[in-house]
Parts: structure tokens; sequence; C-alpha cells
């Protein structure tokens, strides 16, 4: 495990933060480290993303290449978090993102991938496989407690092209409601032994099923070469499209609050807008409890 402190923190002055979002809506339009609190807990530092689809993103995991070990970290070691820089490669920990994704009504996680290195000959031909693609999807979720396991609840995805939402929307269909598992610690009950280490397929914590463990691997090993199918990082994406497989060469997922969170149907579009922070986005606009065909991109 290795954790290490960043060297720049943006701090708050006012009203303490308790997301990303609150300082987007507080005017920060930088991604970098920032600092939040909530209630009755103590401040920590977060990477804060506010560029991808309007900003306001809180990362709590971020993989960019194999130099922290994430399949082979045990149960304390995800409660608590590990990183070799909260900016790099960094896991933020399962007791933060459970008070992150509890403390609002309704929280969206999104997942992107970056690249897709899947090297097989046989299953990755030339022209199937992107090794430059990207992928993206959003599910409303929320994150039990240690007593829970941390159990996953979620609903299935509401956009992107990482998932199609219907019979293919495998992170819903394999992990909802599921409680986490790490190498030291089995909560996924699957007959051939522990998904997160057993069998020499490195798959890492998760939020596994007892029917075959799943189809995302996102704290799998990382490897340049891969091998194919389920023995490290990869999502098994669709049957029914190109890169059905993917060993992402990056991976993020990160939450932030839905926007029926900040705003009610009795909110003006003209209020909205003279106070909005910066340039609405596609997740901003689905949300929005009034037409925005006047508002320009």
């Amino acid at each position: 495990m290795t954790t290490t402190t960043p060297t720049t923190t943006t701090t708050p002055s006012g009203a303490p933060k308790t997301d990303c979002y609150d300082w987007l809506r507080a005017g920060y339009r930088t991604s970098g480290v920032y600092s939040i609190k909530l209630a009755g807990h103590d401040s920590f530092n977060v990477y804060c993303d506010m560029s991808t689809d309007g900003g306001g993103w809180t990362v709590f995991q971020k993989r960019e290449n194999g130099m922290v070990s994430f399949w082979n970290n045990t149960w304390i070691d995800y409660k608590n978090g590990f990183n070799n820089g909260i900016s790099n490669n960094m896991w933020l920990g399962l007791d933060k993102i459970h008070l992150l994704s509890t403390k609002d009504a309704n929280v969206i996680l999104r997942i992107d991938l970056f690249g897709n290195q899947c090297s097989n000959d046989f299953y990755c031909q030339n022209g199937y496989f992107n090794p430059n693609g990207y992928w993206f999807s959003e599910w409303p979720f929320k994150i039990g407690n240690e007593t829970e396991q941390y159990r996953i609840s979620m609903t299935r995805t509401t956009g992107g092209t990482l998932s199609s939402g219907g019979s293919d929307d495998h992170f819903y269909g394999w992990s909802e409601y599921q409680a986490f598992s790490t190498i030291d610690r089995d909560n996924n009950g699957f007959s051939k032994g522990n998904c997160a280490g057993s069998g020499g397929n490195y798959l890492g914590g998760w939020w596994y099923s007892s029917e075959n463990c799943g189809q995302y691997y996102l704290n799998g090993q990382y490897s340049a070469s891969p091998r194919w199918g389920p023995n490290g990082m990869g999502v098994y994406r669709t049957r029914f499209d190109k890169d059905y497989w993917i060993n992402p060469a990056s991976a993020v997922m990160r939450e932030a609050q839905r926007w029926e969170n900040i705003m009610d149907a009795s909110t003006t579009a003209q209020g909205f807008l003279m106070n909005f922070p910066g340039p609405i986005s596609s997740r901003q606009r689905r949300a929005f409890p009034f037409p925005l065909s006047f508002v320009l991109e």
C-alpha cells in the first residue's frame, strides 16, 4: 500500500465545502486537490474534476498505470484508501465513499475508461478493438457503511457508451446490492472461491456477485499487455458491439450530486441561470425542471 500527501491543496473560506460540487458552485473551475468537510467528521483532501460534463465531480478511484497495486490490497487498505499522490493512482477509501454517496438524496457514480489494451490476437483483432477508444456511463448509487460491508445500492445506468442500460448493463446486473470483497474478506459467496483473488484472476476489491463474480474488475491487476478475459483490470461491456471486452489503459470513478438536489420545480430559468457558475452540461440539462432550448451552448 502506498499513500502520499499532496503538496498544494485548496482550502475553504466561509462555510465548509462538503464535496467538489460545492467548490464548483463557489466559483472554482480548476481541477485539482481540494479540502472538504462533512458534518461530524474531520476534513480530508479529494481530487476535484472540474472539467468533465460540467465539473463538480469528486474522484474516488483512478488508474493510470501499474505503479500502485490495487488487486492485493486488504480490507483495511480499501477502507482507509491508498494512492501514490491523490492526483495519480488512487482509491479514496470506502468510509469516505460511503459518506459522499449518502449525504445527499441523489448521487451519481460515473465511470470513464480510456483506451483498450486487449492484446490477445484471437479475440482482439485489429479493427475490432480500439486502442484509443473512450467510454463512460453513469449510475445513481450509494454505498453502505462498514457494518453493512459497504454494500452498493444502484439503479440502471442513466446514460453513456459503456453500457446499453438493458440486459447489457453489466455493472448494475452483477453488482447491485452486493457487499464489497477483498483478498482477506470474502463477502461474495462464490462457490469456487473469493472473487477478489482466487484462481489466479487478480481481480481485487469489488462488489462481486455470488454467480460467477461479475463483469467489472476495475481494481484488478494492471497490465500493459493483459490476457483476454477476467484476469485483471477490465470490463465486459456488451456482446453486441466492438470493444466488447475492455482492458483500459486508464480508468476514473467519480461521484457528484444529481441536479435534483439543488433545484426544485419552483426555480425560474432566469433566476437560476443568472446565478449558475458555468456552462450548461448535458448532465445538468437532463435534470433541469424547465426547458433550456434558449440557452446557447
